[in-house]
């Protein structure tokens, strides 16, 4: 048996109305104006995405909205949760 191992992971880079939401700093970051968060998954990134830019969501999307925003620390060097 042959074992082979991956030693690092890639992650995809989202497009997001107008924004880029990507893997960086432990958790997602987004390029959004005002956005200086570091959030938890991809999802809760998105639901902040819609949030800064006013609250709606592109489609309905309940499974991704049940989500909400999770925060794990700040852009910068600062670790500590908001």
């Amino acid at each position: 048996m042959r074992v082979v191992w991956k030693d690092s992971r890639t992650y995809k880079t989202y497009q997001y109305r107008g924004y880029t939401i990507e893997k960086g700093q432990g958790g997602w970051i987004t390029n959004v104006p005002g956005d200086e968060y570091i959030h938890y998954s991809a999802e809760t990134a998105h639901n902040a995405v819609d949030k800064l830019l006013g609250g709606k969501t592109r489609k309905a999307n309940p499974s991704r909205q049940r989500f909400g925003i999770k925060v794990i620390g700040k852009k910068g060097g600062d670790h500590s949760c908001a």
